[in-house]
């Protein structure tokens, strides 16, 4: 979700639809803020597993356990420079 409106809210911009484009930048910021607290939590709550995940990073049969932080990250980091 974050991905997507970042996505949609930079390519609003790029058209000239600047009111619609500053209301998906606030929900993809507000979806980013739910994504990290959710991440953390994650990140505490099954620390054995998170960390098994970033040992397997891009294995065949799992991707990194941070790569939705980093493509939502880019998202909305684009968005706002």
């Amino acid at each position: 979700m974050v991905m997507a409106t970042g996505i949609i809210s930079i390519g609003m911009n790029l058209i000239g639809i600047e009111a619609l484009s500053l209301a998906v930048l606030v929900v993809c910021a507000e979806a980013y803020l739910v994504f990290v607290v959710l991440t953390a939590w994650r990140v505490m709550a099954f620390r054995s597993a998170f960390s098994d995940d970033l040992r397997r990073r891009w294995s065949q049969s799992r991707r990194s356990a941070l790569s939705p932080m980093r493509g939502a990250a880019s998202a909305l980091s684009k968005r706002l420079t």
